[in-house]
């Protein structure tokens, strides 16, 4: 089911659990397809993209300008919640591309939201 994308899933393990395989995988497996990867902070977008490139996926930093297409889109919460950014979501959507989105840390929703605007607004998506 995750690897066709047909099923919601929270995976909840320690750090080094392999949480990353979740999506890693099926993207190697059919990197016609996008998964979206939505994460906290800048350091975790940087060091996921870092890991992708080492697995050899094409992968890069959400970007409104760069419009080329890669097996994986890292992106702050930040930029998850900006018209811009769902507006590129949803034409991805449209193409039947967009076929997985993985927010990493999800429980700083229930701590951050107040901290963080950002991400009491993704929650909304």
């Amino acid at each position: 089911m995750v690897i066709k994308g047909t099923a919601q899933i929270l995976i909840s393990l320690p750090t080094g659990g392999g949480k990353s395989l979740s999506f890693i995988g099926p993207a190697l497996l059919n990197p016609a397809v996008t998964s979206l990867l939505i994460v906290p902070l800048v350091a975790l977008r940087d060091d996921m993209l870092r890991r992708l490139k080492e697995a050899k996926l094409s992968c890069k930093i959400y970007s409104q300008t760069d419009k080329k297409r890669v097996s994986v889109i890292v992106c702050t919460v930040e930029q998850a919640v900006q018209k811009t950014f769902l507006s590129d979501m949803a034409a991805l959507v449209q193409s039947g591309t967009l076929q997985r989105i993985i927010i990493d840390e999800i429980h700083l929703v229930s701590t951050e939201a107040t901290f963080r605007p950002a991400f009491a607004k993704l929650l909304r998506l």
